[in-house]
């Protein structure tokens, strides 16, 4: 039995005698693994904005990058 509960962006697969716990990922959209990709990029630069508080070398890339991008896009 093939089940997505998301109107197809991910499908799962299980057998009909299975519970619902034992079902496997058949496929995942395009769309969605893009998704995915940006929450978790998302998330690492939450990481590394975190950690710049106490490690200054980190700090001081980060406000490099800050100044770059200034600089370059909000002329």
């Amino acid at each position: 039995m093939y089940e997505s509960p998301d109107g197809g962006h991910t499908v799962y697969r299980r057998r009909i005698c299975e519970a619902h716990s034992q079902r496997q990922l058949h496929s995942v959209s395009p769309e969605k693994q893009s998704l995915h990709q940006e929450l978790l990029k998302s998330k690492l630069w939450g990481n590394i904005r975190r950690h710049a508080q106490q490690d200054p070398a980190l700090k001081e890339m980060l406000d490099q990058v800050e100044v770059y991008y200034r600089m370059k896009y909000d002329a």
